[in-house]
């Protein structure tokens, strides 16, 4: 039953596809509060969320998401919260997604409204720095430089928040000198009701499988995998390596050019992007599943989502020990964990679990007990009390 009580979430968007943290964070609040979404876009259709209320920004095609983009953003949020406030519909809560420019409008809404805060961390505030490295345009240069005031001012007000919702490894907000009793600490999860009905697909072309899923770049391990398939193209020839997800232009022409001139273009194959249930047909046809990131900010205190889809779908997987992955992948049971940035590590655990049909399924048995405790459920229900907790009242059934 919705209760009385209203609250904003400000994020950037709302993607179509359950399995992400930001539809199931809109998902599970709709489902007790009268809530409003305010974003850049969306695209999920309104009836998806019943009786939500989301408010795209107006100038997006026009201003886009940078610098003046997230200027305008920050003053229509709050034009927002200011109308609402005036016509005695102002929020109890306003929620703000990582996003450097909802954060500031949280801090904002706190001191100039006295609304109560949440900050929703569940992904580095400073990831567009390093997403952005490789690339090298004049424009991309000095959107970076802006991007550090925003950064700076963040470190500098999140501590101020009712409550921070970090969905990464505890250490990754040290820096930000938030009291510990303002911080609760959460992981990602799968949606375990889109999984149920996948069947295990076993390849028939006599090939071995080695799938990634993802966003396919140098800063998420592309050139760790180019260089672990290069290592095994000549001794073990039956392993196809497939790659599934979104790549930028430049990413694909480096890839391209990379793959091609040490010889491993017939052995990866470059997928795309997909639909999510195209991902989950693609993993269940896997014999190994791998996430190669490197160690970076952006990397190293993440929960990814497509670590808990390979192991809802049982699969066997070969991880880099990151902070926040070596929280869930328990290296010998439920997975296979490789130092980072090491290519012979990632080809040596690969040709170990291709070669070896008892341990995969050892550790894809493993791997699917472990993954009950990631369900989106549980993990909503975590986040609805402590909204309750910040408005000071108990739970509504």
């Amino acid at each position: 039953m919705v209760s009385s009580y209203r609250v904003v979430y400000i994020t950037e968007s709302i993607p179509a596809s359950r399995n992400t943290t930001r539809y199931q964070r809109v998902s599970s609040l709709s489902t007790q509060f009268q809530l409003t979404v305010l974003c850049f876009n969306s695209n999920v259709p309104r009836q998806a969320l019943g009786n939500t209320n989301v408010t795209c920004f107006p100038l997006t095609k026009i201003l886009g998401k940078y610098a003046l983009g997230q200027l305008s953003f920050m003053v229509w949020c709050m034009y927002i919260l200011m109308h609402l406030r005036r016509i005695g519909q102002g929020p109890r809560i306003v929620i703000t997604s990582f996003d450097l420019y909802a954060l500031l409008v949280g801090f904002l809404t706190k001191r100039l409204l006295t609304t109560k805060w949440v900050a929703d961390i569940y992904d580095m505030p400073d990831l567009p720095l390093e997403t952005s490295s490789i690339e090298s345009s004049f424009v991309l240069r000095i959107q970076r430089l802006l991007f550090l005031v925003p950064l700076y001012l963040v470190r500098k007000t999140m501590k101020m928040a009712d409550l921070v919702l970090c969905t990464l490894d505890p250490s990754a907000l040290s820096e930000y000198d938030i009291p510990p009793n303002r911080l609760i600490y959460l992981t990602n999860g799968v949606d375990l009701n889109a999984i149920t009905n996948l069947p295990s697909l076993t390849p028939t072309d006599g090939k071995r499988y080695v799938v990634w899923v993802g966003h396919i770049s140098r800063i998420r391990g592309l050139n760790l995998v180019i260089r672990a398939a290069s290592i095994l193209k000549d001794h073990f020839n039956e392993i196809n390596w497939i790659l599934v997800g979104p790549i930028p232009t430049r990413e694909l022409e480096w890839f391209n050019h990379q793959s091609t001139s040490i010889g491993v273009a017939t052995k990866l194959k470059l997928i795309g992007e997909v639909s999510h249930e195209c991902a989950l047909t693609w993993i269940a046809k896997a014999d190994v599943c791998i996430l190669p990131f490197p160690r970076t900010k952006a990397t190293d205190y993440i929960y990814p989502i497509k670590l808990f889809e390979y192991m809802s779908v049982g699969k066997p997987i070969v991880a880099s020990r990151l902070r926040g992955v070596a929280r869930v992948i328990h290296s010998g049971y439920n997975g296979i964990l490789v130092d980072p940035d090491d290519a012979f590590a990632l080809a040596k655990a690969v040709e170990t679990l291709v070669k070896d049909d008892q341990l995969r399924r050892t550790l894809g048995r493993n791997a699917l007990a472990s993954v009950a405790a990631y369900d989106w459920k549980n993990i909503n229900g975590k986040v609805i009390k402590a909204m309750y907790l910040v408005l000071g009242v108990g739970e509504e059934s």
